[in-house]
């Protein structure tokens, strides 16, 4: 049964401190912001303990039925005391704490949401695979097991299909580890073939010399207009990059990290089950 939290610890949820602190120094860091960055690193002793307690108790069926019976238990007693209360104010209750916290009520919404449809998709995968099926798109007719993969309709070489395969991986991790790259890439998208405005992204780059940087990278082109257009490499690169956001793992990544952009869910997850800096061309 799990243990429920006591003293301080009713504040950081149905974890205990040291499990926090083992999933802070592991997978979710972010959950957790800089809390456990001062602290000495957990024992091998404390760490198998906290993951132990983790897989065992609290992530098992009674475990987790009792965390979600105990937390909605808690908070429908806690709108019965505000509304029936003598010494409440539900005005001031409703329009103030309620009203004030509902960013964290819809990020605590989207979390069981995410959960609910993990509870009604019978054929779910573990992360890599679902990492893998995102990323099948970057590659028409992809084998994955083999060289790449091959064109209809067009004789490619070996080497012609090696080399177009590393530039799509070269350009969808562009997207993935740039800041402000895939917004300007959705604006092209968009905009029929428009002058790039003058816009900047968050590290002063100018949205044309981003577009000019994917233009290098074959996934834009300049029109006659002086805009850019999507290359068919650049719409299997973007169409790819909007999987990637639509998968569970992203998701979580999303949930679990209150500060965590879109982009940054994207590339903790591909790290996470892809050797990036790995060799070519089978990095994913």
């Amino acid at each position: 049964m799990v243990t429920p939290p006591h003293g301080d610890e009713r504040s950081g949820g149905f974890l205990q401190n040291q499990e926090r602190q083992y999933l802070a120094q592991t997978v979710a860091s972010k959950a957790y912001a800089a809390d456990w960055e001062s602290v000495e690193p957990l024992s091998p002793e404390q760490q198998r303990k906290a993951r132990h307690r983790i897989k065992r108790e609290v992530a098992t069926v009674e475990g987790m039925r009792k965390v979600l019976h105990d937390y909605t238990t808690d908070l429908n007693a806690l709108v019965l005391f505000m509304i029936r209360s003598e010494h409440t104010d539900w005005v001031k209750f409703a329009n103030g704490s309620v009203e004030s916290v509902e960013p964290e009520l819809c990020h605590l919404k989207s979390a069981i949401e995410n959960l609910i449809e993990v509870a009604n998709d019978h054929e779910v995968s573990p992360g890599k695979e679902e990492l893998d099926k995102a990323t099948n798109t970057l590659y028409p007719n992809a084998d994955r097991a083999t060289d790449g993969f091959a064109h209809e309709g067009e004789d490619l070489s070996f080497m012609d299909r090696f080399e177009e395969r590393n530039r799509r991986q070269d350009a969808l991790l562009t997207l993935v580890e740039k800041q402000g790259f895939a917004k300007v890439l959705d604006w092209v998208e968009d905009s029929d073939g428009s002058d790039i405005p003058n816009h900047r992204i968050q590290s002063g780059q100018t949205w044309g010399s981003v577009a000019y940087e994917l233009s290098q990278k074959g996934v834009l082109e300049e029109n006659e207009n002086g805009g850019y257009e999507l290359t068919s490499r650049g719409e299997d690169v973007h169409t790819t990059y909007e999987r990637l956001l639509e998968t569970g793992r992203v998701k979580t990544e999303l949930n679990v990290g209150t500060d965590v952009t879109p982009r940054e869910a994207v590339e903790s997850a591909m790290k996470a089950e892809f050797d990036l800096e790995g060799d070519l061309p089978h990095r994913f």
